[in-house]
């Protein structure tokens, strides 16, 4: 059963907003590393915006059976995407169908850029993204 856990970095490496989602109970005690995992392909990624001009870099980090995929937008707000499986095209559709979501939140006068995300609705969307691309 599929483990992915995805999350927002702004800014100042800033977290703007993070959603885990399994299918598996058992996955629930290997999931206490991903915010090490995702702060260590952080420095990595830093590090890969500046020799890869394409704003999905597929596989940056692995860690043990764990894999990390990035996206960084043209506001430099970093996408990462932890998985126990491969990453695949799927990924980077995911965040191409999240990057369109975040922008419409940008447009919200009410939001303050570089801040969390709590709009039930983006987590409902997030997560249904989320299914429609990992689950298999």
């Amino acid at each position: 059963m599929p483990y992915t856990f995805f999350m927002m970095v702004g800014k100042g490496d800033t977290p703007i907003f993070e959603l885990e989602y399994y299918t598996d109970p058992q996955k629930e005690d290997k999931s206490q590393l991903k915010h090490f995992i995702i702060h260590a392909a952080l420095d990595n990624c830093d590090e890969a915006v500046w020799t890869n001009p394409a704003f999905f870099i597929k596989n940056i980090d692995r860690f043990n059976e764990f894999n990390v995929s990035a996206y960084v937008t043209s506001g430099y707000v970093r996408f990462l995407v932890m998985q126990d499986r491969e990453p695949s095209d799927s990924t980077k559709h995911f965040f191409t169908e999240v990057n369109e979501l975040y922008l419409k939140v940008l447009l919200d006068p009410f939001y303050e850029v570089n801040s969390r995300i709590t709009s039930a609705s983006f987590k409902t969307r997030v997560t249904q993204l989320l299914k429609k691309y990992f689950q298999s």
